[in-house]
């Protein structure tokens, strides 16, 4: 088997998730696969080296999956915000930007995070810039912060340690074009400025080598496995690439139905084709 990553380091999202703010320990998932494939000789892994159509063509493999994940969107959808809004000049980042540190921000910025996630990213990335220096607004348009993490038992421990780094708390609070802010409850127009918004919104799967070799003659059996198929959890992912290994290994189809993960998006990458999602 022969793995190719196309970043420098394994482990895709965990990679970069557990760089940031108490995310550390997350990095467990990766290294405890790492050390059973390093341990096995029919394993070759591959860093930096992103792949075209034409590479794994040329490479001449039978089967390949496709892993590329997902990109966090940059137009303002989200949970609530169902409709791409537009945002002119105005410097725009996603928590990619963050993690990848490909963002120009001066020093000690005053940056808005608003949260249409709802879940724990917003918080960490928030955390993340705060301790660089810069002056954090956390909004966000529902009513509570995090919101998803009440279920977690998290959502208390969040607030007090956004709270400790000075970060402004303002829920209830819309994006608009432009961008611009406003009270979700009222409509009224609220003068934050920024030097810089991180939208952390909605995924989007990166689906666009997958589609091409869907459509090229030349490989016996192609699989689609983790974000890039729906963006979910991490458990999620893990969860798929296990099912398409199964698959792989027993030579069958897989007709049954997936087990349903929390926080997965079961999509049919047939659907998103026919349609040109």
């Amino acid at each position: 088997m022969t793995i190719a990553d196309a970043s420098k380091e394994a482990g895709g999202r965990v990679a970069r998730e557990s760089g940031l703010p108490g995310l550390a320990s997350w990095s467990r998932v990766r290294d405890y696969r790492l050390h059973h494939l390093t341990q096995t000789a029919d394993v070759e892994i591959y860093l930096s080296s992103r792949m075209t159509v034409g590479d794994i063509l040329d490479f001449g493999a039978d089967t390949v999956t496709i892993a590329t994940g997902a990109r966090w969107r940059r137009d303002g959808v989200g949970s609530t915000g169902f409709e791409p809004l537009e945002f002119g000049s105005a410097h725009i980042l996603t928590p990619d930007d963050i993690m990848d540190e490909c963002h120009k921000l001066a020093d000690q910025s005053r940056i808005i995070v608003y949260d249409d996630d709802h879940y724990y990213h917003a918080s960490v990335i928030a955390e993340f810039l705060a301790r660089k220096g810069h002056h954090i607004t956390f909004a966000t348009a529902l009513p509570a912060i995090a919101t998803w993490t009440e279920m977690t038992l998290e959502q208390g421990r969040i607030i007090e340690r956004l709270l400790s780094l000075g970060i402004v708390l303002r829920p209830n609070v819309e994006i608009r074009d432009g961008p611009f802010f406003a009270c979700s409850l009222t409509g009224q127009t609220l003068g934050l400025s920024a030097d810089a918004c991180v939208l952390v919104g909605a995924r989007e799967p990166v689906v666009e080598l997958h589609r091409r070799l869907s459509r090229t003659e030349g490989i016996i059996e192609l699989h689609a496995a983790g974000d890039c198929v729906a963006p979910g959890t991490i458990q999620a992912a893990v969860y798929a690439g296990h099912r398409v290994a199964r698959i792989i290994l027993s030579g069958k189809a897989d007709t049954s139905v997936p087990r349903r993960v929390p926080g997965a998006y079961l999509m049919d990458l047939a659907t998103q084709e026919s349609t040109g999602t």
